[in-house]
């Protein structure tokens, strides 16, 4: 069975998301912010990036600290040597633009 979503260009990463949501367990905001990321070619999360994504988003900095912090802890953002930086794993799931899913009950 083939069931065709639409999306836009500039959507097309937020409903990727969005449909592997059921394993990656993000909130609504958190995927905001990691396609945000991903729309903006952001691997590498440091000082001017966390004031682009203010920007974009229109939030103080303590609310784009704590998504960040969230992300850390479900391994979405990771951590080496102080830098942190995106899950390279998340980039390769979204570079594609289609999915073909197999549903295996257990």
């Amino acid at each position: 069975m083939e069931f065709k979503i639409p999306v836009t260009k500039e959507g097309l990463t937020k409903a990727i998301l969005m449909v592997l949501n059921f394993k990656l367990n993000l909130t609504s905001h958190e995927i905001d912010v990691l396609s945000i990321m991903i729309n903006h070619k952001i691997d590498i999360i440091d000082t001017s990036t966390r004031e682009l994504l203010r920007k974009i988003m229109d939030k103080n900095k303590f609310d784009i600290n704590n998504y960040i912090k969230q992300l850390k802890g479900k391994k979405i953002i990771l951590v080496e040597d102080k830098l942190l930086y995106l899950n390279p794993a998340i980039t390769k799931l979204v570079d594609n633009d289609e999915f073909n899913f197999k549903f295996i009950t257990e």
